[in-house]
């Protein structure tokens, strides 16, 4: 089989990932709609798709495996993204060197992808995509030999995975209490059953018809416009092609790559103004229907980053964060940069790496704000090696909130480090949320309807009454009465005007803090406390 079948394979498993999307964010530890593994599956998957459309129907070559990678890459947000495009970078890498897809080809592939994965993770733990993967590929290896097929090494390797991932509560008791299988493993079961059933012919794909645009970063800031390369060209359509060439169609495809687009077709010839981080797109996507006039491409990052060099700023910061009054708060305290992201709604590779091209200033300083994120920051510290990036480490807005409060950006480097992360040392995040199904947690009878207490990842309590809850939260921290500071970040304006009534009480329990509330417009909580 030639390697340009890949790309029936990726297709198939990229449909597969985004019908079950849902159900993988609903496999959840926590009884709170906060999963995100099948979004953050599907979001990276579909970079490679995006790569597939640049390269168009032209048949694959080995060659175009590296920009396969890339698009993963650049599209991974979430452990889950990341590790999943760790995967497909030994699996690429594999079979580029091949040039064919084979039984064995890919079995050597699956092999190469699973030691790649289990290479990103500081602390592999077993339980997880890791296990499902590394299983899936040892039982297809059992029944592999010269006669083996595509096909049937993939059913082998489904069997593998399936069997596995019904395993994996017993590797991970926090799955087995929660009631779930592990959603990252269900993810890769998910992979190979698209692979297999795009190889059967029954539901004939296209990327078109699957690409439903990746969602750029919100960045909010006072003074940043449009970067990139602006990309400028004069088309003359061939006789044979002009037929084919829809004006309208082209501008969709400039629009889902870039902005401030301008088309225009007088006859034979059309002229292109596009803003984009992929020219490359744009001159595959045209040079289908003819040949090139004129073409400009301006890098607009550098000339901005040169035309603010006299005006370099000593540090900026970076926070990501959802919410308006969250948002605010954080631009107050010096976050100067927000990227719109967190619980639920992870940030890519390229999201973070296209605001930091943005910035003018010696230091830069990333506040991930979940522990989702960090991983993708610490991937985007290591593919800007010429980057004076630091990573605060803040896996909650909680504690963003403390490192930005505790930061003084006219001090060194050194010292705004040391101060930011003392701070999320000494922070305790407590959340409050309504559960979305009865399960056991962590000992906690949890009854679907309920509000859920969590300090620290940890369920700590169950209660019917939201006002109760905030008191029960309180209380469970430990050392209340000795803590100086209560912030609560509050969801809406209602439960902004509960907690106010509650503040008395919050009082009576950590008498020693003064108690602040935010109307933040966080997703997922209804209440978010940062304890100092």
């Amino acid at each position: 089989m030639q390697i340009h079948k890949l790309k029936d394979l990726l297709l198939g498993a990229s449909q597969s990932l985004s019908e079950n999307k849902e159900k993988l964010n609903s496999l959840n530890v926590f009884p709170i709609p906060d999963g995100d593994t099948g979004t953050n599956m599907e979001k990276t998957m579909l970079g490679a798709i995006r790569s597939l459309r640049s390269i168009g129907d032209r048949e694959l070559v080995p060659d175009d495996l590296n920009r396969l990678y890339d698009g993963v890459l650049m599209s991974s947000q979430g452990n889950s993204g990341v590790i999943l495009s760790q995967w497909f970078k030994g699996f690429f890498g594999s079979l580029r060197q091949t040039g064919e897809l084979t039984a064995v080809t890919l079995d050597q592939a699956f092999l190469e992808a699973t030691q790649s994965a289990y290479n990103a993770v500081v602390t592999p733990v077993e339980g997880t995509f890791l296990t499902v993967a590394r299983e899936a590929h040892e039982f297809a290896e059992d029944f592999l030999d010269e006669n083996t097929t595509v096909e049937e090494y993939l059913e082998n390797a489904l069997t593998g995975a399936r069997e596995s991932l019904n395993r994996t509560p017993e590797l991970l008791p926090v799955l087995k209490e929660a009631g779930v299988v592990d959603s990252g493993g269900l993810g890769f079961v998910c992979i190979i059953s698209g692979m297999i059933s795009a190889l059967s012919g029954n539901s004939p794909i296209s990327a078109d018809e699957i690409f439903d645009g990746m969602q750029s970063a919100v960045v909010e800031t006072d003074d940043i416009d449009e970067f990139g390369y602006c990309t400028e060209l004069i088309l003359k359509l061939n006789d044979d092609n002009r037929a084919g060439f829809k004006l309208k169609e082209t501008i969709d495809h400039l629009n889902e790559i870039g902005n401030s687009v301008v088309a225009v077709q007088d006859g034979s010839k059309v002229k292109l103004h596009v803003h984009t981080l992929v020219p490359e797109s744009v001159l595959e996507h045209c040079h289908r229907f003819g040949e090139f006039i004129t073409i400009k491409i301006e890098n607009m990052t550098i000339q901005h980053q040169q035309t603010l060099a006299r005006s370099k700023e000593h540090c900026a910061v970076i926070a990501i964060a959802n919410g308006s009054g969250i948002t605010e708060l954080f631009k107050n305290l010096g976050a100067k940069y927000i990227i719109k992201g967190g619980q639920s709604d992870n940030v890519s590779t390229e999201e973070i790496i296209t605001c930091i091209n943005r910035i003018s200033a010696d230091h830069i300083i990333l506040l991930p704000n979940n522990k989702n994120i960090l991983m993708v920051a610490e991937q985007v510290k290591s593919m800007l090696k010429d980057t004076d990036l630091h990573i605060v480490p803040s896996t909650s807005i909680a504690e963003g909130y403390s490192a930005l409060s505790m930061m003084d950006l006219t001090a060194d480097i050194d010292s705004i480090l040391a101060d930011m992360n003392g701070a999320i040392k000494n922070a305790v995040t407590g959340v409050i949320a309504k559960a979305t199904r009865s399960v056991t947690y962590n000992s906690v009878e949890v009854v679907a309807g309920h509000y859920i207490g969590i300090v620290d990842d940890t369920v700590v309590f169950d209660c019917p009454d939201i006002k109760e809850s905030i008191c029960l939260l309180l209380g469970s921290i430990k050392d209340i009465e000795n803590k100086e500071s209560v912030i609560a970040f509050c969801a809406d304006s209602q439960l902004y005007s509960i907690a106010d009534e509650m503040k008395t009480d919050m009082g009576k329990i950590c008498p020693c803090a003064e108690v602040f509330l935010v109307n933040g417009g966080q997703e997922i909580y209804d209440y978010i406390f940062a304890v100092e």
